[in-house]
Protein backbone atom coordinates (compact mmCIF):
# COMPACT_ATOMS: atom_id res chain seq x y z
CA UNK A 1 0.00 0.00 0.00
CA UNK A 2 3.08 2.31 0.25
CA UNK A 3 4.05 1.45 -2.66
CA UNK A 4 1.09 2.25 -4.25
CA UNK A 5 1.17 6.01 -2.53
CA UNK A 6 4.48 6.63 -3.30
CA UNK A 7 4.04 5.77 -7.40
CA UNK A 8 0.69 7.70 -7.23
CA UNK A 9 2.39 10.95 -5.88
CA UNK A 10 5.67 10.36 -8.63
CA UNK A 11 3.11 9.97 -11.73
CA UNK A 12 1.25 13.18 -10.40
CA UNK A 13 4.36 14.66 -9.87
CA UNK A 14 5.58 13.59 -13.34
CA UNK A 15 1.82 14.50 -15.15
CA UNK A 16 2.04 18.11 -13.32
CA UNK A 17 5.92 18.79 -14.96
CA UNK A 18 4.97 17.90 -18.27
CA UNK A 19 1.99 19.73 -18.10
CA UNK A 20 3.21 23.03 -16.51
CA UNK A 21 6.63 22.98 -19.83
CA UNK A 22 3.42 22.66 -22.24
CA UNK A 23 2.08 25.66 -20.66
CA UNK A 24 5.33 27.26 -20.65
CA UNK A 25 6.60 26.36 -24.69
CA UNK A 26 2.67 26.96 -25.78
CA UNK A 27 1.96 30.42 -24.06
CA UNK A 28 5.35 31.81 -25.41
CA UNK A 29 4.73 30.87 -28.80
CA UNK A 30 1.33 32.93 -29.11
CA UNK A 31 2.22 35.60 -27.30
CA UNK A 32 1.70 38.65 -29.11
CA UNK A 33 4.58 40.01 -31.34
CA UNK A 34 6.98 43.14 -30.64
CA UNK A 35 5.09 45.98 -31.48
CA UNK A 36 6.91 47.82 -34.87
CA UNK A 37 5.52 50.40 -37.01
CA UNK A 38 4.23 49.25 -40.24
CA UNK A 39 6.32 49.68 -43.36
CA UNK A 40 4.21 51.53 -45.68
CA UNK A 41 3.94 54.66 -47.32
CA UNK A 42 2.62 56.92 -44.47
CA UNK A 43 6.39 55.68 -42.38
CA UNK A 44 8.79 56.36 -45.49
CA UNK A 45 9.88 59.67 -47.15
CA UNK A 46 9.63 59.77 -50.83
CA UNK A 47 12.01 60.64 -53.40
CA UNK A 48 11.22 64.65 -53.81
CA UNK A 49 11.94 64.76 -50.42
CA UNK A 50 15.63 63.16 -50.41
CA UNK A 51 16.27 64.94 -53.32
CA UNK A 52 15.26 68.77 -51.61
CA UNK A 53 18.25 68.14 -49.29
CA UNK A 54 21.10 70.05 -51.18
CA UNK A 55 24.77 67.86 -51.62
CA UNK A 56 27.20 69.60 -49.68
CA UNK A 57 31.03 69.11 -49.28
CA UNK A 58 32.15 69.50 -45.21
CA UNK A 59 33.46 73.05 -45.91
CA UNK A 60 30.11 73.90 -46.93
CA UNK A 61 28.24 72.88 -44.62
CA UNK A 62 30.04 74.00 -41.49
CA UNK A 63 29.50 77.68 -43.50
CA UNK A 64 25.88 76.90 -44.16
CA UNK A 65 24.95 75.87 -40.40
CA UNK A 66 27.27 76.28 -37.89
CA UNK A 67 26.06 73.34 -36.05
CA UNK A 68 27.07 70.68 -38.50
CA UNK A 69 31.38 71.82 -37.22
CA UNK A 70 30.29 69.94 -34.03
CA UNK A 71 31.23 66.71 -35.70
CA UNK A 72 33.92 65.34 -38.08
CA UNK A 73 32.14 61.90 -38.95
CA UNK A 74 29.12 60.24 -40.01
CA UNK A 75 26.93 58.81 -37.20
CA UNK A 76 25.95 56.44 -39.42
CA UNK A 77 28.95 55.14 -40.94
CA UNK A 78 31.47 56.76 -38.47
CA UNK A 79 33.39 57.40 -41.67
CA UNK A 80 35.42 60.83 -41.13
CA UNK A 81 34.37 63.72 -43.66
CA UNK A 82 37.49 65.24 -45.57
CA UNK A 83 38.10 68.70 -44.33
CA UNK A 84 39.33 69.25 -47.57
CA UNK A 85 37.38 70.52 -50.93
CA UNK A 86 39.23 69.09 -53.66
CA UNK A 87 37.13 67.83 -56.40
CA UNK A 88 36.10 63.57 -56.72
CA UNK A 89 37.73 62.48 -52.77
CA UNK A 90 35.14 63.61 -50.61
CA UNK A 91 31.79 62.00 -50.30
CA UNK A 92 28.40 64.14 -50.83
CA UNK A 93 26.79 65.67 -47.54
CA UNK A 94 23.88 66.06 -46.52
CA UNK A 95 23.03 68.54 -43.85
CA UNK A 96 19.08 67.66 -42.30
CA UNK A 97 18.04 71.36 -41.80
CA UNK A 98 16.21 71.61 -38.55
CA UNK A 99 18.56 69.50 -36.00
CA UNK A 100 21.50 70.85 -37.90
CA UNK A 101 23.18 67.44 -38.05
CA UNK A 102 25.30 66.05 -40.88
CA UNK A 103 25.42 62.82 -42.65
CA UNK A 104 26.82 61.03 -46.02
CA UNK A 105 24.48 61.64 -48.66
CA UNK A 106 24.59 57.49 -49.06
CA UNK A 107 24.18 56.87 -45.80
CA UNK A 108 21.36 59.42 -44.93
CA UNK A 109 19.52 58.63 -48.21
CA UNK A 110 19.32 54.62 -47.30
CA UNK A 111 18.13 55.73 -43.50
CA UNK A 112 15.53 57.79 -44.49
CA UNK A 113 14.17 55.01 -46.96
CA UNK A 114 13.32 53.22 -43.76
CA UNK A 115 12.49 56.25 -40.87
CA UNK A 116 11.06 59.44 -41.05
CA UNK A 117 13.50 60.78 -38.25
CA UNK A 118 17.07 62.14 -37.57
CA UNK A 119 19.49 59.27 -37.10
CA UNK A 120 20.94 61.14 -34.39
CA UNK A 121 18.16 62.97 -32.30
CA UNK A 122 15.13 61.86 -33.73
CA UNK A 123 13.73 64.85 -35.22
CA UNK A 124 11.74 64.78 -37.90
CA UNK A 125 12.57 65.21 -41.08
CA UNK A 126 10.21 66.89 -43.73
CA UNK A 127 10.25 68.20 -46.99
CA UNK A 128 10.49 71.97 -46.23
CA UNK A 129 8.81 72.81 -49.54
CA UNK A 130 6.13 70.81 -48.49
CA UNK A 131 5.38 72.11 -45.21
CA UNK A 132 2.67 74.87 -44.70
CA UNK A 133 3.03 77.78 -42.66
CA UNK A 134 0.31 78.00 -39.80
CA UNK A 135 -0.86 81.01 -41.08
CA UNK A 136 -1.80 80.05 -44.12
CA UNK A 137 -3.24 76.61 -43.01
CA UNK A 138 -5.79 78.49 -40.52
CA UNK A 139 -6.05 82.09 -42.08
CA UNK A 140 -6.88 84.33 -39.29
CA UNK A 141 -9.16 87.62 -40.30
CA UNK A 142 -7.08 90.76 -39.38
CA UNK A 143 -8.49 94.08 -37.49
CA UNK A 144 -7.06 96.70 -38.46
CA UNK A 145 -7.13 99.87 -36.27
CA UNK A 146 -8.51 102.99 -37.97
CA UNK A 147 -8.39 105.94 -35.17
Amino acid sequence: MNYAIGIIIVVLFVLTTITFICYLIFSRSSAAPLLQPAQNTETRLNDTTLESLPLLTYAEAKRQDPRAATTDSCSICLGDYNEEEEEGEDLPLKLLPDCGHLYHAECLDSWLLQHRTCPLCRSSVMNVATQTPLADAIPLPLEIDRA
